[in-house]
């Protein structure tokens, strides 16, 4: 079993800081939770693995408290305080148990791109919704591509779902007239 100072931390990030906030490892692989709590948007960058390989570390965006479900013999949780100005308060947890969790990944795009702007699918990813200005959204237009480049999907917001499923996509290209935000959904299991 693994010690309580690998599965518990309480941590307070300056602004802007990034911190590996826990690491842990036991004897063999099992479901595990891993809960965060926070005062302040934060991204975490979750690695995972086992005696025999590790899998791709998944980056997901938490605003209050988020959990994710992993098999694992051995965790590390690296978190980054999004607040530019506040430090940030962070508990993280990790519990032996299988939940379905859906955790989610933003990226965030300041500016318009009324030429298409290309964005790399992350790990683990399995779908994505864009979030933008309404107006911005009537005219808005994303494309799936795969490794290749060929499109595979090409969606105007008359035929925009809320969540596009990824399939095979590599990128995701997006025509906006404004600034907008891309939510992946991840499942990591």
């Amino acid at each position: 079993m693994a010690k309580t100072e690998e599965r518990l931390a309480h941590k307070q990030l300056a602004a802007s800081e990034s911190q590996v906030v826990l690491r842990g490892r036991d004897q063999c692989d099992a479901f595990r939770v891993l809960h965060f709590v926070t005062d302040r948007p934060i991204e975490v960058i979750v690695q995972w693995g086992s005696d025999i390989g590790q899998s791709d570390a998944a980056v997901i965006s938490v605003a209050r408290a988020e959990s994710v479900c992993v098999y694992a013999a051995w965790w590390s949780i690296e978190v980054i305080n999004l607040d530019a100005v506040n430090a940030a308060k962070v508990r993280v947890g990790v519990v032996d148990q299988h939940r379905v969790c859906e955790p989610y990944y933003e990226t965030r795009h300041p500016s318009a791109h009324p030429v298409a702007a290309s964005h790399n699918v992350p790990a683990w990813a399995r779908a994505v919704r864009l979030d933008t200005d309404d107006q911005a959204l009537m005219a808005a237009i994303i494309q799936l591509k795969d490794s290749a480049g060929t499109v595979r999907a090409g969606l105007t917001q008359s035929r925009l779902p809320a969540w596009i499923p990824l399939g095979s996509a590599a990128t995701v290209e997006v025509t906006s007239q404004a600034a907008y935000r891309l939510v992946w959904r991840l499942d990591l299991l």
